[in-house]
């Protein structure tokens, strides 16, 4: 197996990129994972010689400048730079996911599987700030309609699932919802339905950084662990291409985070910071801050999605972006930064590289 860092070189490449392919591999593909075409966003779960996991982009305008190419020989799917040949394997779903509801629902439009064992559900497919023309400028999810599944729809997603995989942990996600008690509440559902299936299951909640005590109730349904993203810390970016999210103060953002910790504990809270769109000093001194609370950030790139405000921007720079995780690194082995093993979004990884160097710290 090829060293670490020339993998995460690798991913960092595929993250920022993607790949391009024919017709003909695209057919492949569709009937091999037909659900990653029914997403706003296009992309596929791949592992790099059985070690690293990567989301790669598809069907993107941007990804067809990629400098790789995806292709399929002998039951094999193949990455090419040039003259270099890279085998990966394609995370195909189980065939479970493709089963329906008793109202003909497929499993696949109410959940995906991550990596192998995390399951997402994003119940609340509609964010406020886009109902009100102030979305983020990065952000694909352009829907303001509310969409979401009934109740007895996703408890019977998860009792499929956990009957065949007990161990699978779950990542839920909103978009945001400005009633505070509205918001927990949709969370508070799912979780008693997860636990009640499957007292064991680790729970993970994306959510906007709400009061204390909303987070205190959430943290009672059983939460395990919690991501707030800031995403974006200048304030001069963050008013131009988050004119919503950005009345929310980064202060802010570091008070819930700190409060989630406390009750949470070391390692158990995570924050998505966006590289390509400021500074790569200011990612690197946010992502700093963020472990000396107990932290665990998550770098992922910008991408240009067809579908969002910024698709004409420039594509990251990903020897930049690995330059990025490298510092990162180098800072959490100066504090010793160590962390409980990570499930749902972090166990999975796909989106970080610096995920998989996340790995070293684990108790």
């Amino acid at each position: 197996m090829r060293p670490l860092i020339n993998l995460l070189s690798v991913k960092s490449k595929l993250l920022c990129y993607g790949v391009n392919y024919d017709s003909e591999m695209r057919d492949i593909l569709f009937s091999k994972a037909p659900h990653i075409f029914n997403k706003y966003v296009h992309s596929a779960n791949f592992c790099i010689e059985n070690a690293i996991v990567v989301n790669i982009p598809l069907d993107e305008n941007y990804t067809k400048y990629s400098p790789y190419t995806l292709k399929y020989d002998n039951d094999n799917f193949y990455i090419y730079e040039d003259f270099t040949k890279i085998e990966i394997e394609l995370i195909t779903p189980p065939d479970w996911l493709f089963n329906e509801t008793a109202d003909g629902t497929p499993f696949s439009n109410i959940i995906s599987l991550h990596g192998r064992n995390t399951l997402c559900l994003s119940y609340h497919k509609c964010c406020d700030y886009v109902s009100e023309g102030v979305g983020c400028k990065f952000c694909s999810f352009n829907n303001p309609i509310s969409k979401t599944y009934e109740l007895s729809n996703i408890k019977h997603v998860f009792k499929s699932a956990f009957e065949r995989n007990s161990t699978y942990s779950v990542a839920l996600s909103n978009g945001t919802i400005f009633d505070e008690n509205k918001y927990v509440n949709h969370f508070g559902k799912i979780i008693n339905i997860i636990k009640n299936i499957n007292s064991d299951c680790k729970v993970s909640v994306e959510i906007s950084p709400v009061s204390e005590r909303s987070l205190s109730t959430l943290f009672k349904y059983g939460v395990s662990s919690v991501f707030i993203n800031i995403e974006l810390v200048d304030d001069n970016i963050r008013k131009m291409i988050c004119p919503g999210k950005s009345q929310i103060s980064v202060n802010e953002y570091f008070k819930a985070l700190s409060f989630s910790v406390e009750k949470l504990g070391h390692g158990m809270v995570s924050s998505v910071l966006i590289f390509g769109l400021e500074r790569k000093e200011i990612t690197i001194d946010t992502a700093c801050k963020l472990i000396d609370i107990g932290v665990v950030p998550v770098i992922i790139p910008f991408k240009p999605y067809d579908h969002c405000y910024l698709k004409n921007f420039s594509i990251t720079n990903a020897d930049e972006l690995l330059n990025v995780y490298i510092e990162i690194d180098n800072y959490m082995k100066k504090k010793k930064f160590s962390h409980p093993k990570q499930h749902s979004c972090n166990a999975c990884g796909g989106c970080s590289g610096l995920s998989d160097l996340l790995k070293k710290y684990e108790k």
